[in-house]
């Protein structure tokens, strides 16, 4: 038996990576168990599950809230059926549509969670505009909305779609600049660069009291630092150390049965990183970053520390994409759209001329 001081650790759990859904209620069962093992199970402040609308009904999401399921996500991707069609992932939105009754609502009390891709295969500007009309009315509580990232070496079914129907890079970023503006007017708030949540959502609330956090599972309510991934080629963030699991299901089962971690490559992060994390991480989320608190933080001299970063800024200051004072630097509504570059600028490990 685990010691209670370590059992007591696990506070949170997500099954996610692909779809749980694919493996049966006793399977289930006997995945629960075995997590009872190395976490307090019946006590988690949330315990959330990624759903396949085509594997799952209704007395399989109350199955789900029987064990302890409090949060779902529904992998949606696009609602267009020539899209669907495309990626071979054909679910029609009274699929969807019909899970999500009141009843669904009540029984997942953290809230549902859509990801959505921009960049699909077949889709334009007016598909994908109507695909997020159509996930506005559904309502769920959280949106991700990310870009398709292309990684047959890693994801071999991507080479199954039509390659030559893939939007091009400047017609995915008006996309993805459609669906930011119609889900803000909808009422949903920006949490990071891709997310979007209800403003009654914890993650929400988090960040309005500045306490949310990015991690590798996006915009959190900031419940906790520490992440364990368990599955292929899922990441760790533990204290100062990141680590990535095998890709290959082979190598994997290769050292599980041999008690070893299956970890391909790590890092354990020094001063500079933490420091360039902290930045990072906070412009991403909040699309402002006040010296002061880093100086304090970390004693440091923002812009002496970052004097060479700051320099390279002066584009973006000139284009109207950030905002850049003694005291602080902020992203603008217009450079929202660019912090991932912005980002990049404080990154020590990009390259840049």
């Amino acid at each position: 038996m685990i010691p209670t001081a370590l059992w007591n650790i696990i506070t949170e759990i997500h099954l996610g990576g692909g779809s749980p859904t694919y493996i049966q209620e006793k399977e289930f069962d006997e995945l629960i168990e075995k997590l009872r093992t190395i976490a307090d199970m019946d006590n988690l402040t949330e315990f959330s599950i990624e759903i396949d609308p085509r594997r799952v009904k209704k007395d399989r999401l109350r199955y789900y809230h029987s064990r302890g399921v409090n949060r779902i996500s529904f992998g949606v991707q696009d609602l267009d059926l020539t899209v669907q069609k495309s990626i071979n992932r054909v679910q029609p939105e009274q699929l969807t549509g019909n899970l999500l009754d009141q009843d669904t609502r009540e029984l997942f009390p953290n809230g549902i969670n859509f990801d959505i891709l921009c960049g699909l295969p077949n889709q334009t500007r007016e598909t994908f505009q109507t695909t997020i009309k159509k996930v506005v009315e559904l309502s769920p509580d959280r949106i991700s909305l990310f870009y398709l990232t292309f990684a047959p070496q890693y994801a071999k079914h991507q080479l199954l779609m039509p390659i030559d129907k893939f939007p091009s890079s400047h017609e995915k970023k008006i996309m993805f600049l459609d669906a930011s503006d119609l889900l803000l007017k909808a009422g949903y708030v920006k949490t990071g660069y891709d997310h979007f949540a209800k403003p009654t959502d914890a993650v929400a609330i988090a960040q309005e009291k500045k306490t949310m956090i990015y991690n590798a599972i996006g915009s959190s309510p900031g419940r906790y630092f520490n992440i364990l991934g368990l599955g292929v080629h899922s990441y760790s963030t533990l204290g100062n150390y990141y680590a990535q699991n095998v890709y290959e299901i082979d190598k994997y089962f290769e050292q599980i049965p041999n008690g070893h971690f299956p970890i391909f490559r790590g890092y354990k992060l020094g001063p500079d990183d933490m420091i360039r994390r902290r930045v990072i991480q906070t412009l991403r989320m909040y699309f402002f970053i006040d010296f002061t608190e880093i100086n304090k933080e970390f004693n440091i001299t923002f812009e002496q520390y970052f004097q060479k970063e700051l320099i390279s800024l002066v584009g973006f200051i000139e284009d109207g994409i950030i905002e850049l004072s003694r005291e602080s630097l902020k992203i603008t509504d217009l450079g929202q759209q660019f912090a991932q570059l912005i980002c990049r600028s404080f990154d020590h490990y990009v390259e840049r001329s």
